[in-house]
C-alpha cells in the first residue's frame, strides 16, 4: 500500500451539516491524491462521521473548545507527507491544490504555501490566512505547531513568524490558481469578543517577535486599528476590554520573548520593499506619496518614507471605519477619491493591504491611467507616465 501524501484536517465546531458538506465538496478537488482526512471537533457536541465519506476519514472530539491549537491534535496522528489545514466553510476549487502542491514540492526550502482565498487574506500579505494553508508536516512539527493560548485571531502570525525564523520560506501561489472559497457564517461572530482577541493577541505576538524597536510603533498601529472598527461596529465594550487584556499581554509577550531576526522581520513586515520602493520614487525626483491601504504596520512605513525625503499626503481606504479620519496627522480618503489625487509630483504607493485589497488597488490605478514604477516584492508604486499636469483635490502640498 502506498504512503498517504496528503492529511486534510478540517477544524469544525459543533457544526457537522457544514463540515460534511465541506468535505464532501472538496473531495473531489483531491481524488487524485492519497489523502486521509482529520475532523476535529472543537465544540461540546458530539457526533460521528457517516459511512460515505472517503474512507479514511477520523473524527478527533476535543473536550472543550482549544481554538485553533486543537489542529494540533490532529497533526500528532497525521501521516501525510504535507498537511492542508481547513475551516469547515472553505472550498477548494479545481487545481488549486493542485497548483500549491506543484509549487511546494519544487521549492526545496519552503515550509508551506498560501492558497488564495476569494475576497479574502490576512491584513500582512505576507502572512497566510488561517482558513486553508498547506504545509510540509515535518516543518510545522517542528517548529512546534499551532501555539497555545490565543484560541482564535492572531495564530497566522505567530506560525508565520516561527516558520521565518527557522529558515525556511512561505510561498504564495501563482496568479492564475483559482481562489478558495470561504463562505463565513455570521452566526456566534461576537464582534465585541473578536476586538477583544485581536487587541490581546497582537499584542503579545508583537511583543514575543518584534524587535523592540518597533514594539511600541505596531502597538499603536494594533490600538489606532480597532478603535475606529469598534467606532464603525459599535463594539466599545470589547475594544475597552482588549485595552484592559494589553498590559498582561505584553508582559506575558516579553516573558516569553524570541525575538525576529532585524533582516526576517523587515521582510515579514514590508519594511524592506517599502525601503526599495522609496528609494526609486525618490530617484525619480517624486516628492509626494499616497499609501492605497492603511495595513497592518503602517507607523514603519510612514518614517521609512518620511526618511527618504518623501511627504505622505493621503491614505486611500476601502474600509468605511477609517474613512475622513486621520492617521498620525494625514487625511485618510474613501476609495473613491483616488483619482482626485493623481498628480505628476505624486506616487501611489500599493501593496501594503490584504492581498485581494492591493488587487483592486493595482486594478484603480491601471484603469486611472498611471503605470507601474516599479515592483519590490509584494510593494509596487504607481505614477502618471503622460506630461499633462493635473489639479489635486482635497491635499495640500
Amino acid at each position: 500500500m502506498k504512503p498517504i501524501e496528503l492529511s486534510v484536517i478540517v477544524l469544525t465546531c459543533n457544526r457537522l451539516e457544514r463540515c460534511l458538506d465541506s468535505l464532501r465538496k472538496n473531495q473531489i478537488a483531491l481524488i487524485a491524491h492519497r489523502t486521509e482526512w482529520l475532523v476535529v471537533n472543537n465544540g461540546s457536541a458530539a457526533f460521528e462521521l457517516p459511512p460515505d465519506l472517503p474512507a479514511r476519514a477520523r473524527l478527533l472530539q476535543m473536550p472543550r473548545n482549544l481554538g485553533t491549537a486543537a489542529r494540533n491534535m490532529a497533526l500528532e496522528e497525521a501521516c501525510g507527507e504535507y498537511v492542508l489545514m481547513l475551516d469547515d466553510d472553505a472550498y477548494l476549487p479545481d487545481g488549486s491544490l493542485e497548483s500549491a502542491l506543484q509549487q511546494l514540492k519544487k521549492t526545496a526550502n519552503a515550509g508551506g504555501i498560501m492558497l488564495p482565498v476569494e475576497n479574502e487574506g490576512c491584513l500582512l500579505p505576507t502572512v497566510f490566512h488561517g482558513c486553508a494553508i498547506l504545509f510540509r508536516s515535518n516543518v510545522l512539527r517542528a517548529i512546534g505547531g499551532y501555539p497555545q493560548g490565543y484560541g482564535y485571531y492572531g495564530e497566522e502570525y505567530d506560525v508565520t513568524f516561527r516558520l521565518i525564523a527557522a529558515g525556511h520560506r512561505l510561498l504564495t501561489c501563482p496568479e492564475n490558481t483559482p481562489p478558495v472559497r470561504h463562505v463565513r457564517d455570521p452566526a456566534g461572530r461576537d464582534t465585541n469578543r473578536i476586538l477583544y482577541r485581536l487587541i490581546r493577541n497582537n499584542t503579545f505576538c508583537w511583543a514575543r517577535y518584534l524587535p523592540i524597536t518597533q514594539l511600541s510603533s505596531a502597538i499603536y498601529d494594533t490600538v489606532h486599528r480597532y478603535y475606529h472598527i469598534a467606532r464603525k461596529e459599535k463594539a466599545f465594550w470589547g475594544f475597552v476590554r482588549g485595552l484592559s487584556a494589553l498590559p498582561l499581554a505584553l508582559l506575558r509577550g516579553l516573558y516569553r520573548r524570541t525575538p525576529l531576526l532585524s533582516a526576517d522581520f523587515d521582510s515579514i513586515s514590508l519594511n524592506a520593499a517599502v525601503k526599495q520602493a522609496a528609494q526609486s520614487i525618490q530617484q525619480k525626483g517624486i516628492h509626494r506619496i499616497v499609501l492605497c491601504g492603511l495595513g497592518k504596520l503602517p507607523s514603519s512605513w510612514f518614517e521609512i518614507l518620511e526618511s527618504h525625503g518623501l511627504k505622505i499626503c493621503a491614505v486611500v481606504e476601502q474600509n468605511t471605519a477609517f474613512h475622513d479620519r486621520r492617521f498620525r496627522e494625514t487625511h485618510i480618503h474613501p476609495a473613491h477619491v483616488m483619482e482626485d489625487l493623481i498628480h505628476p509630483d505624486i506616487a501611489f504607493l500599493c501593496g501594503t493591504a490584504a492581498s485581494p485589497v492591493n488587487t483592486y488597488w493595482a486594478c484603480r490605478l491601471a484603469n486611472a491611467g498611471l503605470q507601474p514604477h516599479r515592483a519590490a516584492d509584494l510593494v509596487q508604486s504607481w505614477e502618471l507616465r503622460d506630461s499633462n499636469p493635473r489639479t489635486v483635490k482635497g491635499i495640500h502640498a
